[in-house]
């Protein structure tokens, strides 16, 4: 059984690896990782939010430019975690209007 610093020395004197995630700090740029053959994928700003999340989910993606067509821009990313923030937020505030209308 290797113990750690055994596994560590053993990597460090094999043939140096070239795959972008075994070369920490050395400037890697993002164009430095492979193509993963995929088209870029984007959602228009007038996206409804339903839509947007039923998209991410078909895409199998966790988050995705947001374009705006009229503006020529991206406006930033939505996030599966952005929406799950948002519906958590909406079901709270039902819970509490519920709450109010039948506590008395």
């Amino acid at each position: 059984m290797l113990h750690h610093a055994d596994n560590h020395d053993q990597i460090s004197s094999s043939t140096p690896v070239k795959d972008p995630f075994f070369q920490i700090g050395d400037n890697i740029k993002a164009k430095d990782f492979p193509d993963n053959g995929r088209s870029i994928f984007e959602l228009s700003s007038t996206t409804s939010i339903d839509d947007a999340f039923h998209s991410l989910v078909k895409e199998n993606l966790l988050s995705a430019p947001v374009y705006d067509s009229k503006a020529n821009k991206y406006l930033g990313f939505l996030d599966v975690t952005d929406l799950l923030a948002l519906a958590y937020g909406m079901f709270c505030l039902l819970h509490f209007t519920l709450y109010l209308f039948f506590k008395n």
